[in-house]
């Protein structure tokens, strides 16, 4: 029995300190006609820290497509794809205390 394999993409952004990845994954078919699932997420990683600790904070948005609705997800990503790093990027996140 042949497996479908995941296809990945990515880019990653770096501003002041933080890091943003942008990936998109999608599982096809097993002939690869169709996708079958597909999920972009956008990661962004801020690192945090006080005098004794260090630690990460991820703050992240995802979506998925599937068959039903597969057109629209590629086409809202084809037209939002900037709109929604800028938005990941730009959200005020509250400061955060290692305790």
């Amino acid at each position: 029995m042949k497996k479908a394999n995941p296809v990945i993409s990515y880019q990653i952004h770096e501003n002041k300190g933080e890091y943003i990845l942008d990936f998109l994954i999608s599982e096809n078919s097993k002939d690869n006609k169709e996708v079958l699932i597909a999920e972009r997420n956008i990661y962004r990683y801020k690192i945090i820290s006080n005098k004794k600790s260090k630690g990460i904070l991820l703050f992240a948005l995802s979506e998925r497509g599937y068959p039903e609705n597969m057109d629209s997800f590629f086409n809202n990503l084809k037209t939002n794809t900037s709109k929604l790093i800028e938005i990941v990027g730009n959200y005020n996140l509250t400061n955060i205390e290692i305790k």
